[in-house]
């Protein structure tokens, strides 16, 4: 982005600060670093971390001043880009713009479709930011699909790319309620509003971050699911608080899993590719919320073709790669020169399928050297849980839990705990885990129990090692 100064000053002023008191959660995972744990109930190998408090957008960013002058995101297709001192601006601006001329105040939803772009970073932190609920739509929603998360999440800002206006507004007619439309550039009909006119505004005011304890709410997010028992979950809307949010970068950013190295001003710079959606937990945690807050730049694809993410990966020399199935078989095809992969270091495998370990060691055969393959899992209901560590590979194993993480695997019929390599419901205790479901009280309570166990409706098993491996659905 040209044509706009910023001040490292009012970075420093803007995202300094920390606010709140400690949630419940994070109460509860102070308690049990301590504390005697019933037979079979497994705790993290990694010992707990300090918990981050307050708005989670002050957390993320708060290691901006380290790098403000390298480039936090990118667009690999058009190389529009946000050095991390213009990202923080955008965010401040946006914030101001919903917080004083839409009239959003903290706890109004803001809802974002859009595929993966810089700008959505610049809606999602800006809504969080003055203490607004972000609620992310998959952009590949029908415009029915659209209206009937808005009729449940009532937004009072809808933002999405120029490419979707016509399915928006569409869907705000469902819809039928009154919502501002934002557009990530300049659109057709002339009445939405361009956020790139916003945050170039400087008659628009910077905002500070909303002063919170963290039990907010920060995200609803859609989850899709299948239970224990193989039978279909209908669809629920998720609610995640700033606690859980900056909790899962904080856990994810453990030295004994986290491959991502950090960015100075004067020091080297890692590239991620955005391979996985960020309206999904997979992509707005590990990917673009963890590279953020390790200083990475991050580097979009709104639609991904095989040849233009090979090409990005191998002119951004990327040495840690997000992959989900289908881009792991075309690095493995003979489309695909091993050269593009001689910089990539590090596979990081994040809520997909079981891997198939033929295809790992045709890769690793086809990059020449040694390269760690690391897998981990997490749902939309508790973010992330489980990784490998840096120094215990294991395929088709989802790792071992994250510190300040409890878990346990439950029988199907009685609920009692089971030892190592039995199946059953894999239960999880974690501060990034969700505050329940959005307007169901009922299905948060067959959820979340009276321990506090969140039941995933996974069926899986840990090892001897403490790894877990999620079984497949047997329906």
């Amino acid at each position: 982005m040209t044509g706009h100064m910023l001040s490292p000053l009012r970075l420093l002023r803007v995202f300094s600060r920390g606010h709140g008191r400690t949630s419940a959660l994070r109460r509860f995972a102070t308690a049990t670093s301590t504390s005697t744990l019933p037979p079979h109930v497994l705790r993290s190998p990694f010992p707990d971390i300090s918990l981050p408090k307050g708005n989670a957008v002050e957390y993320i960013f708060r290691n901006s001043p380290l790098f403000f002058d390298r480039v936090a995101l990118e667009c690999s297709v058009t190389g529009l880009s946000y050095t991390y001192g213009q990202l923080v601006d955008a965010v401040a601006r946006l914030g101001g713009f919903l917080l004083h001329r839409l009239d959003v105040s903290k706890g109004d939803t803001v809802a974002i479709v859009s595929p993966n772009c810089p700008e959505f970073a610049i809606a999602f932190y800006g809504t969080l930011c003055i203490g607004a609920v972000a609620t992310t739509i998959d952009a590949n929603y029908t415009a029915n699909e659209i209206a009937r998360h808005l009729e449940e999440t009532q937004p009072k800002v809808v933002l999405c790319c120029p490419g979707l206006e016509t399915q928006l507004q569409e869907a705000l007619q469902i819809y039928g309620k009154p919502a501002h439309l934002v557009l990530t550039g300049p659109g057709t009909s002339g009445a939405a509003i361009n956020l790139n006119e916003v945050i170039i505004d400087n008659d628009v005011p910077f905002a500070d971050p909303a002063q919170l304890t963290g039990d907010e709410v920060a995200l609803l997010a859609r989850s899709h699911g299948t239970g224990a028992t193989g039978a279909k979950k209908p669809p629920r809307t998720v609610a995640l608080t700033h606690s859980a949010l900056a909790a899962s970068v904080a856990i994810c950013r453990n030295p004994h899993t986290c491959a991502l190295s950090e960015t100075t001003n004067d020091g080297g710079q890692d590239s991620l590719v955005g391979t996985l959606p960020f309206s999904n937990a997979s992509g707005l945690v590990p990917l673009l919320s963890l590279g953020l807050h390790s200083g990475n730049k991050v580097l979009t694809m709104d639609k991904m073709t095989p040849e233009h993410f090979v090409h990005t990966v191998e002119n951004h020399k990327v040495r840690n790669l997000h992959l989900v199935p289908p881009l792991l078989d075309l690095l493995n095809s003979d489309e695909v020169d091993s050269s593009a992969l001689r910089h990539v270091e590090a596979v990081l495998w994040w809520g997909a399928p079981d891997v198939d370990l033929s295809a790992v060691d045709a890769f690793k055969s086809k990059v020449g050297r040694s390269v760690f393959f690391q897998e981990g899992y997490g749902t939309t209901e508790v973010l992330v849980s489980h990784q490998t560590p840096l120094d215990g590979e294991k395929i088709g194993f989802v790792g071992q839990l994250l510190p300040n993480t409890l878990a346990k695997v439950v029988d199907l019929e009685t609920g009692e705990a089971l030892p190592a390599n039995c199946p059953g419901e894999i239960c999880i205790k974690s501060p990034s885990m969700m505050a329940g479901y959005h307007k169901c009280p009922d299905a948060t309570s067959e959820a979340i129990d009276g321990e506090g166990w969140l039941h995933t409706g996974e069926v899986g098993f840990f090892d001897h090692d403490g790894y877990f491996k999620i079984v497949e659905n047997t329906e």
